[in-house]
């Protein structure tokens, strides 16, 4: 058992070791010389040494004499688009050990190659992103690098240059650490960006980033940003109330006020879905409730309503189709048959409400329609005419069967309730321009 297990694992290693050299010779093959190495330079996977030594090997003798130079222009290009996880910047550490070993780069090769790996992750910790204690391990110069990357953040976020607003966030949090009064010469950008970031977007992600800008920095007009964002309708009650707290509880407590819309709901004609109504129009709206005391009233006038529900038609069906199963339990040449009842249901309505806060009228009209179908009396009938039972159920008629046999009238109707409530609510939430 213990040798099986052995060979299974020398075979695995043997197909694994056979891909990546593939891989290797492939990359090679195009061109791709730092690709290739690369693919031998996993920190969470490296490759054995002697794999990685074959690999620079090929390398030189593919790249010619002047292969230092064409590797390390190859592994500097990518290097512009910043990476930010662990595994990059540790991944790209074994690549450089390795490469310099090798002497696929030289040590001035090397050394440009691991300065711009440490000024990417100087940036990343002065916008405040993660930068694991590993990596900063992995690369011991990043302490003077760092001192000269705030400078050019710092820069980067006056000049308006920096990617996210987050990342000016950052910049403000790592430059105030060490001078409150240079941090404050960010305020009019930290203002500028935060107030695109919030026309473009109208949900709670961006409202929480420029909330924790203004935590920071405390300035008056971020959170004139913040109060008017707390009006955007794509706020949910529940974020809201996530949001009422400290100083911002008396404004939240406000703003749900006004959105608030107390609603009595009357009728001037005998419209079966007045009562429904009163109860789906809260589900339509979370800022709508009904409060049969309430000044504002919404009136309901039925124009047209409609609800029939058809005779059930029955018809007979024979299968053409029969699957050997069903054929080895009838008589031969037999054919098999089965009744089905259709139900027609339709549902019209036109009804007419009007707001009297708004004091504006609505029609609001439509229609649905279901059919339904129920099967029975399964049956096989002989070529003399005789009938019989069938046991099972042949694979075509459970599939035509079970098509609209769950169909249920009452669920069409309550779809047509809520389509109206729905319609109804925007209408009136329309009335208080939100």
């Amino acid at each position: 058992m213990r040798l099986g297990k052995l060979a299974l694992a020398v075979i695995v290693s043997a197909l694994l070791s056979a891909c990546a050299t593939s891989y290797v010779d492939g990359a090679i093959e195009s061109k791709a010389y730092a690709t290739a190495f690369y693919s031998v330079s996993m920190y969470h996977n490296p490759a054995p040494a002697d794999q990685v030594k074959k690999a620079a090997q090929r390398i030189k003798e593919a790249a010619g004499p002047n292969f230092q130079n064409e590797f390390l222009a190859q592994t500097l290009s990518p290097l512009n688009q910043i990476g930010e996880s662990e595994t990059y910047f540790l991944n790209r550490r074994l690549y450089l050990d390795r490469a310099k070993e090798t002497g696929l780069l030289s040590e001035a090769g090397a050394e440009k190659v691991e300065l711009a790996l440490g000024r990417q992750i100087a940036s990343n910790i002065v916008l405040q992103k993660d930068v694991s204690d590993r990596v900063k391990r992995a690369y011991p110069k990043l302490p003077e690098l760092v001192a000269e990357a705030k400078n050019v953040e710092f820069q980067h976020a006056l000049d308006g240059k920096l990617k996210a607003f987050a990342d000016y966030v950052g910049v403000y949090r790592s430059v105030k650490a060490e001078s409150p009064e240079k941090a404050q010469m960010l305020l009019p950008q930290l203002r500028i960006q935060a107030s695109k970031l919030l026309a473009e977007d109208k949900g709670s992600s961006a409202l929480n980033t420029v909330m924790g800008a203004y935590s920071d920095t405390k300035d008056a007009e971020l959170r004139a940003l913040v109060v008017k964002h707390f009006q955007s309708p794509s706020l949910s009650r529940e974020q809201l109330t996530a949001y009422g707290k400290d100083e911002f509880s008396k404004t939240i407590v406000a703003e749900m006020q006004r959105r608030e819309t107390k609603l009595r709901v009357t009728s001037e004609s005998d419209d079966p879905f007045v009562d429904e109504l009163a109860t789906e129009l809260p589900k339509s709206n979370e800022w709508i409730s009904i409060d049969d005391e309430a000044k504002r009233t919404l009136t309901l006038s039925r124009l047209r309503f409609s609800e029939r529900e058809g005779a059930p038609a029955v018809q007979t069906q024979t299968v053409s189709q029969l699957d050997f199963a069903t054929l080895l339990f009838i008589p031969r040449n037999a054919s098999v048959l089965f009744d089905y009842t259709t139900t027609k249901y339709d549902l019209n309505w036109s009804m007419n409400v009007r707001d009297s806060q708004s004091r504006k009228a609505k029609v609001i009209a439509g229609k649905r329609s279901a059919e339904k179908v129920e099967c029975s009396n399964l049956r096989y009938r002989n070529v003399f005419g005789g009938e019989g039972t069938l046991d099972t159920v042949p694979p075509v008629v459970q599939e035509f069967c079970s098509r609209n046999n769950t169909v249920r009238f009452d669920a069409v109707r309550e779809g047509a309730v809520r389509e109206i409530a729905k319609e109804a609510a925007d209408f009136v939430r329309s009335g208080d321009g939100g």
